[in-house]
């Protein structure tokens, strides 16, 4: 069972807390020549982690050089502008709860347009919308279903949240299911924790960016020094003279090093870490694996700034 939360918060003011943060550590080590490179901190990974950290460093006075393994910053937030007439994000799309999102305040200084998610929705059975009994029926076990996950979060014990749905959902249980799971969290509701789940703030106010939303993070990282095309292969960390960050493209030496990249990367093996990262740590990053969406994009005729 995976705790994936439901918040969609993709650069927070903690992002320095996005991934291990390796430094120096006062176990003996032979000595070594301090780092050479005029880099206080390499942040792994421009994602919106790398580049929430990156800018929080630089913000700080702090030399900071940036490591993308793909050809473009945004990680998992890419934007496509050239297959349709209008942008499409590829991956992260929503910006939930715009009131709070650091990423909607952020979104202001960059001359984007941020614009309210349309209100309303929609079911349909088959062919045809669902009718208002039938919406009042859906809403009414969705209410129930998130009801009963709350109740049963409160005790000591997880389970996973389709343990806690009512018996009761009918011809209802699949959709709710998908929606709560699949659709909100990118994992089937058997794989997603109960108490994660009810702490998980809810989203009932959405906003978009006319832009894109990898077009956003690409803004928010102007001005950031990045090495794109540069994947790390190696971190070596504990020594009296900070940290080597090994890559194709040679050898990148700091005092510090934050690494951003995802939890599939993290337990893939593709970066090597000396010392080897603590398996109490690798254990719970396994634990947090990705989930998916599928999507079918379809660009229709008419008007096009929604």
């Amino acid at each position: 069972m995976h705790r994936l939360s439901r918040r969609s918060f993709l650069a927070a003011s903690a992002a320095l807390t996005a991934g291990p943060a390796l430094a120096q550590t006062k176990k003996k080590q032979v000595p070594r020549e301090e780092p050479q490179s005029g880099t206080d901190v390499v942040v792994i990974g421009a994602g919106a982690a790398g580049i929430a950290a990156a800018r929080r460093l630089a913000a700080a006075r702090m030399r900071v050089t940036v490591l993308e393994a793909a050809p473009q910053v945004g990680g998992r937030c890419i934007t496509d502008s050239t297959t349709f007439d209008v942008p499409y994000d590829r991956g992260a799309h929503w910006i939930h709860m715009p009131e709070i999102n650091p990423v909607a305040k952020l979104a202001t200084q960059t001359g984007l347009d941020i614009y309210p998610a349309p209100p309303g929705q929609r079911v349909r059975i088959g062919r045809r919308y669902a009718r208002e009994t039938e919406m009042e029926e859906y809403l009414a076990g969705l209410v129930r279903a998130n009801t009963a996950i709350a109740e049963i979060a409160r005790g000591r014990a997880d389970v996973a949240c389709t343990a806690a749905l009512p018996k009761d959902l009918g011809e209802w249980r699949a959709t709710i299911e998908f929606f709560l799971g699949p659709f909100g969290c990118s994992k089937d509701l058997g794989e997603i924790s109960a108490m994660d789940f009810a702490r998980s703030a809810e989203r009932d106010i959405d906003a978009f960016c006319r832009q894109g939303f990898g077009a956003l993070l690409a803004k928010l990282a102007a001005g950031i020094p990045v090495r794109l095309a540069t994947p790390a292969t190696r971190v070596s960390y504990g020594g009296r003279g900070g940290c080597e960050i090994e890559t194709p493209k040679g050898q990148v030496a700091a005092r510090a090093v934050i690494v951003t990249v995802s939890t599939n990367v993290l337990t893939s093996g593709q970066i090597k870490f000396a010392p080897e990262l603590p398996k109490r740590q690798l254990d719970a990053a396994a634990k947090l694996k990705l989930g998916s969406y599928d999507r079918v994009a379809l660009e229709l005729p008419g008007k096009k700034d929604c």
